[in-house]
This record gives structure tokens, C-alpha cells and sequence, in this order.
């Protein structure tokens, strides 16, 4: 696969995929979920996993298959050139054609062409009221193979108005400003003064407090926009549940909310469960 650079991808960056044969990978926007390393190559990436949405599924790319990946922002590779092959004419040996042989041929293409302007033509047969003329439409799987040739009718002309689209997400309120011991992000938030935010709903899996740490800063570098939620529940400006990224990863634990928790951190917590492993790896 054609990955550019992914030795450096992180946790949260925004890449497009393409050319793998799943029909999620379109070329869309996605923000890589982890980032594999190769067991027997250090520092070398085997395999990124990827998620199209906060709420979907994590798809694994191999980059030892075929496909091409890149950085949300950069423009696919061009494409190698085709060698040029010059054009060979060859000629028919022979001798030339003789003033009345040419005349007799011009002759010949004069006749067939007033032929077919006085040909009657026949046009197809008009359908039969009430039937709609149909058509045949090839279907297209989505690995990019014709299937097998259906007849149906055509759809008809939209007469409705488009339907407008969606207004754009909103950018997150907040920004990670600094760092305070634990590690605990400190967001600055519109006419507020900037504050630690502990993460809610997660706790610190055993043996793992460096790669906790690691990840986390990872996932929330300084000046990354952030939505706060809840009494603690972070999502970056891509998208990525910073909370259940942490329980994904084999870093972090879910702790289940107080029974009078907030609508925001019953919320919060659904996305931490639902990221929940039944045996989360361990770093000791």
C-alpha cells in the first residue's frame, strides 16, 4: 500500500483511503483510531485502523496490501506516465492506382451513401399505453465487477426542490492550553479561565501509567480544539472520543458513572462503554 509518512501518523490524524477493495475506503474523510507497529521492524507501521465516523466501526488497513493512503489535506500521487509508443504506419506494397480505378471507386461510395439517405427507416415500436419504456442498466458491484445485466425502468425526472444541505458542525469551544500533574489537560474555554479537566468515566488500567499518559497527550496536543462535555468527556476537532479511545487502546478502564450523573455524562458515558474491551491489554 502507498502510505506516505506512516512512521509519523497519530492517533487523530485525518487521512483518505482508497483502492483497498472495502467499499468504505471511497477516498473520505477518516481519523486514524490506533496505529500499529511492526513486531519484528522497529519503528516501522504494519497496520492502521481507521474510523469514518465517532460512532463507527474501526477498520483495520494493512500496509503491506494493496491500496494508497495519504493525509486528508494532501492530493492523491499522480499517477506513474505511460511509456510512449511513436505510431508505426506501414504501407501496402503495390503499384498505383490508375486514374480509372480511382474514378470507379469514388463511384461506388457515391452509390452506397445515396443508398442508405433512400433507405426507409423503420423506428422502433411506440410502448403500449400505460407501460413504461424500460432499459437495460448494468449493475456494478462495489469491488468494481459488472454483474449480471437487469431490464428495468428508468426513475423519473425529480420535480421536487433540492433539498438544502446540512449547516457545518460547529468547531469546538475549547483549546488545550497546558498540562497539569496527573497528566490532566487544561482547556481554555469561552469566557472562562483555563482549568485542569480530568477525564470522566475512565481510570488508569494497572501497569499502564506511562502508556496512559503517552496516548493521551498523544491524542490532546497543546492547541488542540476540544469539546468538553459532562463533567469530563473530551472530543477532538476530528472527531475521536479522546475517553473511549483510551478504553480502546488497552490504556485506560471504564468506571460506570454516580447514579445521579448528568444527562451529558450518561451520554459520555454510552461512547466509553461501548468502546469497552471483554480483556483490555495490559502493559505491565
Amino acid at each position: 500500500m502507498l502510505a506516505p509518512d506512516a512512521a509519523d501518523l497519530r492517533p487523530g490524524d485525518v487521512v483518505k483511503v482508497r483502492g483497498t477493495g472495502h467499499p468504505a475506503h471511497t477516498g473520505g474523510k477518516a481519523v486514524v483510531a490506533a496505529v500499529h507497529l511492526s513486531r519484528t521492524t522497529p519503528g516501522t507501521v504494519d497496520a492502521v485502523d481507521v474510523r469514518y465516523s465517532a460512532r463507527g466501526a474501526a477498520l483495520r488497513v494493512e500496509l503491506d496490501g494493496p491500496g494508497e493512503m495519504v493525509r486528508f489535506s494532501a492530493p492523491w500521487p499522480a499517477p506513474a506516465p505511460a511509456p510512449h509508443a511513436p505510431a508505426t504506419v506501414v504501407a501496402a506494397a503495390g503499384p498505383p492506382l490508375s486514374r480509372a480505378r480511382i474514378a470507379l471507386v469514388l463511384s461506388g461510395v457515391v452509390a452506397g451513401a445515396a443508398l442508405l439517405v433512400l433507405w426507409p427507416h423503420s423506428a422502433p415500436p411506440a410502448p403500449a399505453p400505460g407501460q413504461a419504456p424500460t432499459g437495460a442498466i448494468a449493475v456494478v458491484a462495489a469491488g468494481g465487477d459488472t454483474g449480471a445485466t437487469s431490464t428495468r425502468s428508468p426513475a423519473p425526472p425529480a420535480t421536487s426542490s433540492p433539498t438544502p444541505s446540512a449547516p457545518a458542525a460547529p468547531r469546538p469551544a475549547g483549546r488545550v492550553v497546558a498540562w497539569s500533574a496527573g497528566p490532566v489537560p487544561v482547556v481554555a474555554l469561552p469566557a472562562a479561565e483555563p482549568s485542569p479537566v480530568p477525564l470522566a468515566g475512565i481510570t488508569e488500567a494497572d501497569g499502564c501509567h506511562d502508556a496512559y499518559a503517552a496516548e493521551l497527550m498523544q491524542l490532546l496536543p497543546t492547541g488542540e480544539a476540544v469539546d468538553v462535555t459532562g463533567s469530563g468527556y473530551l472530543r477532538t476537532e476530528a472527531g475521536v472520543d479522546v475517553n473511549a479511545q483510551l478504553v480502546r487502546d488497552g490504556v485506560a478502564q471504564p468506571v460506570p458513572p454516580a447514579a445521579a450523573a448528568s444527562d451529558a455524562d450518561r451520554a459520555g458515558w454510552a461512547g466509553v462503554s461501548a468502546a469497552a474491551r471483554p480483556s483490555p491489554a495490559r502493559c505491565r
